[in-house]
């Protein structure tokens, strides 16, 4: 028995052991394995669908947050709105330095909405000092009114956990969007934004 053992330990450590998923203790923080499969599929090939996905499991899917946060930086533009939407979906509040220096983006005005949008979905207190100036002075009426609506939306969520009580609706709720799809362009958005996207 001595020897068989001496044998196949070794050789479970050369064949079957390289080939076991590596695990990390990121990973063990996910909540459901639908989250972790989507953490690690954004990882490797981050996709318009991966981000939807991720955003109708709203506040579960916050440990992608941070991946969800280096996609405001992806070259593509349509990534870089629908990380930004999904932000606001999946409630990931340390996303807010980032999703303010979208506010003023001068080269998608698209962009700068979901960003104000999400801010308001997050209902952080500190996107006050982010929205305000953009709410008076941005050149796009949809987004000022966007950021209205976002500082509107931040002053009142103290009343956030009262509505969900009283009302069973939960914030993150995918139908309080009007098409029940959380990745549905904001209804003042006019045709027009799209040709302010560089």
């Amino acid at each position: 028995m001595g020897i068989t053992k001496a044998i196949f330990l070794p050789l479970l450590c050369a064949f079957v052991v390289p080939v076991l998923p590596v695990w990390s203790a990121e990973d063990a923080t996910c909540s459901t394995a639908e989250v972790c499969s989507i953490k690690a599929q954004l990882q490797t090939h981050p996709d318009y669908l991966l981000l939807r996905d991720l955003a109708r499991k709203g506040p579960m899917g916050r440990e992608a947050g941070s991946l969800v946060t280096e996609l405001l930086e992806h070259p593509d533009w349509v990534l870089r709105e629908n990380a930004a939407r999904a932000l606001g979906f999946i409630d990931y509040p340390e996303a807010i330095p980032n999703l303010g220096k979208l506010l003023n983006n001068s080269s998608n005005a698209v962009l700068s909405l979901i960003a104000a949008e999400s801010l308001g979905r997050i209902g952080d207190g500190r996107a006050i000092e982010f929205l305000e100036p953009v709410a008076e002075s941005h050149w796009f009426p949809a987004v000022r009114n966007a950021a209205k609506t976002a500082i509107f939306n931040i002053e009142n969520n103290r009343i956030k956990g009262v509505r969900a009580v009283l009302f069973n609706v939960q914030p993150w709720d995918a139908s309080a969007s009007p098409t029940g799809d959380p990745f549905s362009l904001h209804p003042s958005v006019c045709p027009l934004a799209l040709l302010y996207r560089r």
